[in-house]
């Protein structure tokens, strides 16, 4: 089913099904301008040659928007409470695969080599919480 990710209500429904509330300590914030993610996936310029490696996909709105561009994308994602809304509202996308961990802690060389390789090219996409801005 494809998901309009961008209407506050079926997002709301959607994490509400799913007992999801924000979290303070993630920084998180989902952006669901209809105009941004679609914005940020062209300026990243990709296609079916390219692989994707995304940080923090949120409940999907831009990720949805890059599977629609990029050969495969890969979105690794913290937050455990995030995986069952993401296999819902992403489940139309073969291209999409997820990545259940710290981005901090992962070995980002070897998830690019074991599931982006053969791309002509690499790219990484990311609407960051601020408190991983530094780090």
């Amino acid at each position: 089913m494809d998901y309009n990710l961008c209407d506050y209500n079926t997002v709301k429904k959607i994490l509400s099904a799913h007992g999801f509330n924000f979290s303070k300590a993630l920084g998180q914030n989902f952006i669901i301008d209809d105009t941004v993610c679609p914005a940020m996936a062209d300026m990243l310029n990709v296609d079916e040659s390219t692989g994707v490696l995304e940080v923090g996909p949120g409940v999907g709105v831009l990720t949805k928007e890059l599977c629609k561009r990029a050969g495969k994308v890969v979105s690794i994602e913290l937050d455990e409470r995030l995986y069952p809304v993401l296999e819902k509202t992403l489940a139309d996308y073969d291209n999409f695969e997820l990545v259940k961990g710290d981005v901090m802690k992962l070995d980002l060389h070897g998830i690019i080599a074991q599931k982006l390789s053969g791309f002509k090219e690499v790219k990484v996409c990311a609407n960051l919480p601020y408190y991983i801005t530094s780090p």
